[in-house]
């Protein structure tokens, strides 16, 4: 996943390599002469070395706290420019030799790579290089001013370095023996051996390539290299346009030749038209090349410049080019990777959606606002905060806007794709609200997905019933989930019929991911169903969602689709919890730890910063495993693995915060109160009312958000959990000790 943190993280590693080559110029001399050049040279650079992680975190971490402190004045713009700008601040290896030890001698040639030719003009502003000079001096001076670095770290890790570079250089010009080119050996990975996967992986500059199991890395390099394939056939295409443009030329000499200057505009403006077509294919191939490395502000500035040079041609091209091309390029890139490409491709749009847009052609307008919705509810599900929220209204907005223009009785089938994306974004708003509007916006999504029913009839429209069913059981699961109520159970069950009718239609192998989608819809309605069951029963329900969910990961592998295998493993993680939970005796034991491991393994992708909202809600899941864990646990590690939950939940309230998530953050107050009762109760403990009063605590807290109307069972519970652990403190007090009851 890339975005600005991850360009200060990759141009981190640049800064360490460089101090490093400034420390040892005889290990640059070297480099530079095994290399054969400046550019691949920078590649090099720009290679982690294994020794170095934490220098560079530090350096990375650094450069990070400084580009958001309020003290650190930067231009209009800067925070997304330098760390751009910091991927292209390599000097010369003269300049690192000539600048030796001396930091400001080495900023002063990394600033100077702005100046000269062929540089973005965006990076050339002086007051611009100035502030990335003040950005990046402390990091150099700590690095050259640090003996024990200049001494003993620097030759160290060039050397790592240098000879990391030599071995991939050696593997691939054996991969390129071994099948004709590196380009041929994309159409060979199935036989690849693991050390020329990671070598090829390098050129595409995968971050996580040295963590992935191989067959995830395998799978991550036929993605590459399906992206690339794509990338190559535009390139070869530019010949035969070439060549047409040669014979155009040739006709408009000759009807120049006849005085036939009609003929002769006529051939001009098809030559000024396939001239527009082959630069605007040109920046899109270069887009792709900038993607395929994650470059996606590089990628979205080409694509804004494809799609704008047609404006000559035709008034409504650019739109046309930004709408149904070049925006999808971004967020296919979103979806799979995260980073910056949902946000883009929203920018790519909102230009050209105006009113005179869908005065000229309503289709086109509509089709805008369509895919800027999409990305605004991508993007807004993955974003915190208030500006997560109002991404998410945004697609709303979008979405009852083409409804208005699109009504059911002239567009049926557009108005109930609309109906069914409208129902997703108010799902994710409901998440982000309180009380009876938070139960309405629910309502609202059911109901538009049944409203979409109404016009995918099963004969007519088979998939896109099933689609809808699926999305429906989702809708469902969540408004049970949002009361808690046990008497509310039929919604689990309706749920439950949803999918199945789903997966009666959509196979495994002829709609794999809609199949997926459906099989991890079943596996959410029947964990909620056995977790409000218990008993035998509820235990049974459990271990049909446990296996729809491992249905659901033959398609999704953390390699192809990373985020959608990451919810699934954090779905596995919370129905196997629950199995534990009603597991008696030891054989609990085994579904908690796989809970565990299944809510870690979702962490690898759900990141704090990438995805906080899951991030989130799957440390809420491995906090409950945890939970359970130590109840079962004697001793000391029993009371540390509660202990351990506890801090997981604190964790997820810097994402769930009262104001943006009013109901999970007081679901979590709820899970700290029960988690502190579960250390005062256990045998290892000794200061027990410490622990009751913070549990007590925490209950009073959760009762700010459960009311009686609007979440009544939750409500209950909390309520009945205060009277008890007063009782108990109570008791505690008067020295006459309590168990929970």
């Amino acid at each position: 996943m890339f975005d600005t943190t991850d360009r200060i993280a990759q141009g981190a590693t640049l800064l360490v390599n460089i101090a490093a080559a400034a420390a040892d110029p005889s290990g640059l001399v070297a480099a530079q002469s095994a290399t054969g050049g400046y550019f691949a040279l920078r590649g090099m650079f720009r290679h982690k070395i294994k020794g170095a992680e934490d220098r560079i975190r530090q350096v990375s971490n650094a450069l990070n706290a400084r580009l958001t402190a309020p003290t650190f004045h930067t231009p209009a713009g800067a925070d997304a420019h330098l760390p751009e700008m910091l991927l292209d601040a390599l000097p010369t290896p003269e300049d690192i030799a000539a600048a030796g030890l001396d930091p400001d001698a080495l900023v002063a040639s990394m600033c100077a790579r702005f100046k000269r030719e062929g540089v973005r003009s965006d990076f050339q502003p002086y007051e611009l290089i100035e502030c990335f000079g003040n950005w990046v001096r402390p990091e150099i001076e700590g690095l050259l001013n640090d003996s024990d670095f200049v001494t003993s770290t620097a030759p160290s890790l060039f050397r790592t370095l240098f000879a990391e570079q030599q071995s991939q250089r050696k593997i691939l010009d054996e991969v390129e023996r071994q099948y004709g080119s590196l380009a041929k050996a994309l159409g060979a990975l199935e036989n690849a051996r693991r050390d020329q996967l990671e070598a090829i992986a390098v050129r595409f500059e995968i971050e996580r390539a040295f963590e992935l199991s191989e067959h995830d890395l395998r799978q991550v390099l036929m993605q590459k290299a399906e992206e690339y394939r794509t990338y190559r056939a535009q390139i070869d295409a530019l010949d035969e346009r070439v060549a047409a443009i040669s014979n155009l030329k040739g006709a408009a000499q000759g009807a120049a030749e006849r005085l036939d200057f009609d003929e002769v505009e006529t051939l001009l403006a098809r030559v000024d038209a396939v001239e527009t077509e082959i630069a605007a294919e040109t920046k899109e191939a270069r887009a792709r090349n900038a993607l395929l490395r994650g470059q996606v502000e590089d990628a979205y500035r080409l694509l804004c410049a494809a799609a704008d040079s047609f404006g000559s041609l035709d008034p409504l091209e650019p739109a046309r080019r930004r709408i149904f091309r070049y925006n999808l390029i971004l967020w296919d890139h979103g979806r799979r990777y995260g980073g910056a490409g949902l946000a883009r491709a929203a920018e790519m749009l909102r230009p050209v959606l105006t009113g005179s847009l869908r005065r000229a052609d309503t289709w086109l307008w509509v089709s805008g606002q369509g895919n800027l919705a999409n990305a605004m509810q991508d993007l807004g599900s993955r974003t915190a905060g208030a500006t997560g929220a109002r991404s998410v209204a945004e697609a709303v907005m979008a979405y009852r806007a083409i409804l208005r223009v699109y009504p059911e009785s002239s567009q049926p089938l557009v108005w109930a794709r609309t109906q069914n994306n409208l129902a997703i974004a108010l799902l994710e708003l409901s998440h982000r609200t309180r009380g009876v509007e938070s139960v309405e916006l629910l309502a609202e999504s059911v109901d538009a997905h049944r409203a979409a029913l109404r016009v995918y009839a099963e004969q007519d429209h088979p998939l896109e019933r099933a689609i809808t069913q699926s999305k429906l059981a989702n809708a469902l699961a969540e408004q049970y989930n949002r009361t808690g109520d046990p008497d509310n159970e039929g919604l689990l069950v309706l749920a439950a019929q949803a999918s199945c009718a789903a997966l009666r239609v959509l196979t495994e192998h002829d709609n794999p991911a809609e199949w997926a989608a459906a099989q991890n819809s079943l596996g959410n309605a029947l964990a909620g169903h056995g977790t409000s069951t218990g008993g035998q029963k509820g235990a049974s329900l459990l271990a049909e969602a446990v296996e729809a969910y491992r249905a659901t990961l033959r398609v999704y592998t953390e390699a192809s689709n990373p985020v959608a295998w990451a919810g699934t493993q954090n779905n596995l993680g919370n129905a196997l919890s629950q199995l534990g939970h009603l597991t008696v005796g030891a054989a609990g034991l085994d579904p908690l730890d796989e809970a565990v491991q299944a809510c870690r393994a979702a962490l690898r992708v759900r990141t704090e910063h990438d995805l906080p909202r899951h991030w989130a809600e799957t440390q809420g899941n491995l906090a409950n495993a945890l939970k359970e864990q130590g109840r079962r646990m004697y001793g000391e590690p029993g009371v540390d693995r509660i202990a351990e939950a506890v801090d997981a939940y604190r964790a997820t309230l810097r994402f769930y915060t009262e104001e943006d998530f009013p109901v999970n953050w007081a679901k979590t107050h709820d899970n700290m109160a029960l988690a502190e009762a579960a250390i005062a109760e256990h045998n290892a403990t000794t200061s027990r009312k410490a622990h009751v009063k913070a549990a007590l605590d925490h209950v009073e807290t959760a009762l700010r958000v459960f009311d009686p109307t609007t979440t009544p069972h939750y409500y209950n519970d909390a309520d009945t959990l205060r009277e008890q652990l007063s009782a108990w403190l109570a008791r505690l007090e008067g020295q006459d000790g309590m168990e929970l009851p």
